[in-house]
């Protein structure tokens, strides 16, 4: 019986991190959309260094955000 209920906690919590993870990825899907919306409007009016600055500053945010995120488990 301890076999059967380990296995189906360990079954339970890989659905929830599954469900996480969707849930994360549309929220990247999002981020990401809206990121590109404002490199768009940073073209208009773009200098090389504040694109290169904002990307930093992007990968260092999603970085961030997927270690906080798997730190909250």
């Amino acid at each position: 019986k301890r076999f059967e209920d380990m296995a189906k906690s360990i079954d339970q919590r890989f659905q929830q991190v599954d469900q996480r993870f969707e849930s994360v990825d549309k929220r990247f899907e999002h981020m990401a959309k809206s990121m590109d919306r404002r490199f768009e409007d940073m073209h208009r009016y773009s200098s090389r260094w504040f694109t290169v600055i904002s990307i930093m500053l992007g990968i260092i945010t999603l970085g961030g955000g997927i270690l906080g995120y798997l730190g909250l488990r």
